[in-house]
């Protein structure tokens, strides 16, 4: 990130930080079935049933359904799930989306403070951005917490899992069968849902990754879909959870 981006973003996280009240979250992520166990060990069994999570206006989550047959994302109690099947991409959005998951990764979240991104970030740039936003906002970097994005969007990579992960068969260096359903877009105003995490690649994050994420498409095909790579353009929010 270059120095004016990082200057601007704590000069805005410091006015927040001053704006904010304390709600005193103690920076607790859950994990149900580590990115390890289900996409190298093949462990996709059922972990949760969504339908007993979503409707809890404090929650956020995202993780892979069981058996790998899509992705599911909740943000703020808000239900998404996006299935592929022999090519066909389907999503079902709120009371009535129901399925089991294989990765939970989830945390609670009474209150958020917002503040705005007034530089654009590139992607391989957001983990840093990420964590500078952590240190300004009082967060400790080196414990896992969640995060929102809303707004526009650049250079966005992402796929919806159809049984096998893209991301570990091009580690591997092998073809992805089945396919998954992917997004490639430039430029996109969409939502994110993720979580940042240190040293827990294998647990929340992929190998030699910082942060887990999921993107929400809501244009004609509602999508949601994991973020491989993803840039933020000025004009987007950043919510952290508020100290």
């Amino acid at each position: 990130m270059n120095s004016i981006a990082q200057l601007v973003l704590v000069c805005s996280l410091v006015a927040g930080v001053v704006a904010c009240g304390s709600t005193g979250w103690k920076a607790d992520v859950s994990v149900l079935g580590t990115v390890r166990e289900v996409l190298r060990d093949g462990k996709t069994e059922s972990r949760a049933e969504l339908a007993d999570l979503r409707g809890d206006p404090t929650l956020v989550a995202v993780g892979a359904l069981a058996g790998l047959e899509g992705e599911y994302t909740i943000d703020r109690g808000e239900l998404w799930i996006t299935r592929v099947a022999e090519g066909d991409v389907t999503t079902e959005h709120g009371s009535g989306a129901s399925g089991g998951a294989a990765i939970v990764l989830s945390a609670h979240v009474s209150e958020w403070s917002e503040y705005p991104v007034d530089a654009n970030v590139d992607p391989v740039d957001l983990p840093d951005y990420l964590r500078s936003a952590a240190v300004a906002h009082g967060l400790d970097p080196s414990q896992p917490f969640p995060f929102l994005v809303s707004g526009p969007l650049s250079h966005i990579e992402a796929h919806v899992i159809a049984g096998d992960c893209p991301m570990r068969a091009r580690m591997l260096g092998r073809a992805v069968d089945p396919p998954p359903f992917e997004v490639s877009e430039t430029a996109i105003e969409a939502r994110i849902v993720g979580f940042y995490a240190e040293g827990r690649a294998g647990e929340i994050t992929h190998h030699g990754a910082k942060v887990h994420a999921h993107v929400l498409l809501e244009g004609g095909q509602p999508i949601t879909a994991h973020v491989e790579s993803v840039g933020l353009r000025r004009g987007a929010v950043l919510r952290l959870p508020a100290r």
